[in-house]
């Protein structure tokens, strides 16, 4: 995490050599403007919150196909649990903090160098309108990551279950555990 944050301050000061257009601020804060809306934030909020249902739902029939495929294959690849939603949602409000903090989630490795953030001046003005755009664009990435990192956790705890179950496990907490605390990328 110290990591990430000192190569985003790195990023942040080779950006700040980089001149941004009065177009560029200009269309920045006009986008920041279309998404300044309180219902925008609330379509956000709800639309994740139905996709987290949706995706919970259908494990249901999920692992009821795979059941059956199970039975031609002898290998089970998703089982039905929200073990570790809640786990993820408190990981992602606590991501949602950092983001809003330093501007970016410093848990997620930085692959590539972004400088097509703009350039604010030092002027009172620019400072107003960086500090808007910023708080606009984090806080809709931050409402985002209690959903998406509750999805990514219980996922991991559903495919572990699952590979107890073709280990001869099944229900092993400690086995499962172990898994999704080292889980791999694959």
């Amino acid at each position: 995490k110290e990591k990430n944050i000192a190569l985003n301050q790195l990023e942040q000061t080779i950006n700040s050599f980089i001149p941004s257009s009065k177009t560029d601020k200009f269309i920045t804060v006009w986008k920041a403007g279309l998404l300044t809306s309180l219902r925008t934030h609330a379509r956000n909020i709800v639309g994740n919150t139905i996709m987290q249902g949706s995706e919970m739902m259908s494990n249901i029939p999920g692992s009821f196909a795979d059941r059956l495929m199970a039975l031609r294959t002898g290998q089970r690849t998703l089982t039905p649990s929200i073990q570790g939603t809640f786990q993820g949602a408190k990981e992602g409000f606590s991501q949602a903090g950092d983001i809003m903090k330093y501007g970016f989630d410093p848990t997620e490795t930085i692959q590539k160098f972004d400088i097509k953030k703009v350039n604010w001046g030092d002027t009172p003005t620019q400072k107003a309108m960086k500090a808007y755009t910023d708080f606009v664009f984090n806080s809709l990435s931050a409402e985002d990551k209690p959903f998406y990192q509750s999805s990514y956790v219980r996922s991991l705890y559903n495919q572990a279950s699952a590979e107890a179950i073709n280990a001869g496990k099944s229900g092993d907490a400690k086995y499962i555990k172990n898994l999704v605390d080292n889980a791999t990328e694959q």
